[in-house]
């Protein structure tokens, strides 16, 4: 086996086991690597159908990083606020039982 097959055996390997862990950022990683193999061999067509599946899934990749975040970010305000809430309720606590033993 030359070594353009086998790197097309070890790309598509790599792809399909990507698929089947569901890890889009391997995926769309195997997509560009085969992308670039078939662009540098002239198999222009396969080449692009690799490059548009290795944008859709970066992009994909993308979005799920972003959502994410947007997660991470509404629980630390949700933290947040529970501690703010936490802390008036102390300090209230704090007044009323001052205010009644004075």
């Amino acid at each position: 086996m030359d070594a353009l097959a086998e790197a097309d055996t070890v790309l598509h390997e790599a792809l399909s086991r990507a698929e089947k862990a569901g890890n889009r950022k391997w995926i769309y990683q195997a997509h560009e690597e085969l992308a670039k193999r078939y662009e540098q061999a002239g198999q222009h067509a396969e080449a692009l159908r690799h490059y548009k599946a290795f944008h859709q899934n970066h992009k994909l990749a993308l979005d799920d990083e972003i959502q994410v975040r947007i997660q991470s970010l509404k629980l630390s305000h949700e933290v947040e606020s529970m501690r703010a809430e936490l802390q008036r309720e102390r300090e209230q606590y704090e007044q009323d039982r001052a205010y009644s033993s004075g």
